[in-house]
């Protein structure tokens, strides 16, 4: 699999539907009865928050007793959701993969929607947070946490010491054909690097609550364009029309995608600061 000339960056994530920005939403919780109404955006990083235009009504979560609106008043939220939070109780019964819930000190029940997975479903059907923080895996490596999905970054990065990923009862692991063995330096909780994998080429990761992203930076316009090998097990790996490479299980189903790579040139604008970005592909 062969990048493009250029900055490049790619993502891998676990297949799913999420909704856009974040808020709050109040509910009214109770037998046969539940509901929400939105309020006012939150501000808490790294999420960002979802203009008022954009708010939608969040049903809040009521097993098997259906849904229905609220047939009282639902309290009024303002300020952000460190405010209004302040003193909530959480209340797991409510939580889904995108939204937490809360109980106000007032008893009523609060959702705090994000616009990304937040959490995932344990093997017993719990909904408990993705950890996507990196940390010692014990054998010379570092891996995420909880989550539906693991990356393990490891200590040394070459072709005999790949990094893995394992989603969906199967694994997949990649280097870069030819690179030299590069040191992983640990750069913020959640990124790692690995310098001169080739002669000018670092490449950098950054773990997230959707999977991975990664970058790989030419240091010059004569530096090589990287070719990554990639080995499956328990996936097959197809590259779609749209350029992305899809990740099905052994049934099938797709469980990952990785989408296509993003050129961006090292030159800024002296208009918005930003280099110019391009498509780039894998061949």
């Amino acid at each position: 699999m062969k990048g493009a000339k250029g900055g490049v960056g790619r993502r891998t994530r676990v297949r799913s539907r999420v909704l856009a920005g974040v808020m709050l939403v109040a509910a009214s919780v109770g037998v046969g009865s539940a509901g929400a109404a939105s309020a006012s955006t939150a501000t808490i990083a790294p999420v960002p928050a979802m203009s008022v235009a954009n708010q939608q009504l969040v049903p809040a979560n009521n097993g098997q007793q259906g849904l229905t609106l609220p047939t009282k008043a639902l309290p009024a939220l303002s300020g952000t959701a460190t405010q209004v939070l302040k003193g909530a109780v959480a209340n797991h019964a409510l939580d889904s993969q995108n939204a937490n819930g809360y109980t106000l000190s007032d008893g009523a029940s609060v959702l705090q929607v994000f616009s990304a997975p937040v959490n995932y479903q344990n093997a017993s059907g719990t909904w408990v947070p993705i950890d996507p923080a990196l940390s010692a895996d014990g054998s010379h490596g570092l891996r995420t946490g909880a989550g539906p999905f693991s990356v393990t970054f490891p200590d040394t990065w070459s072709t005999t010491s790949p990094i893995t990923v394992s989603v969906g009862g199967g694994s997949y692991s990649f280097a870069v054909a030819g690179m030299s063995p590069a040191v992983v330096s640990k750069t913020a909780a959640q990124a790692v690097s690995y310098p001169s994998v080739l002669p000018d080429v670092n490449v950098r990761f950054w773990s997230n609550t959707l999977g991975y992203r990664e970058a790989v930076v030419l240091g010059s316009g004569s530096a090589a364009v990287p070719t990554f090998t990639i080995t499956a097990q328990g996936l097959t790996l197809t590259q779609e029309p749209t350029g992305e490479i899809g990740l099905f299980d052994s049934s099938g189903k797709e469980v990952g995608i990785i989408p296509a790579p993003r050129a961006t040139d090292a030159s800024a604008s002296a208009v918005t600061g930003l280099g110019a970005e391009g498509s780039a592909s894998y061949s």
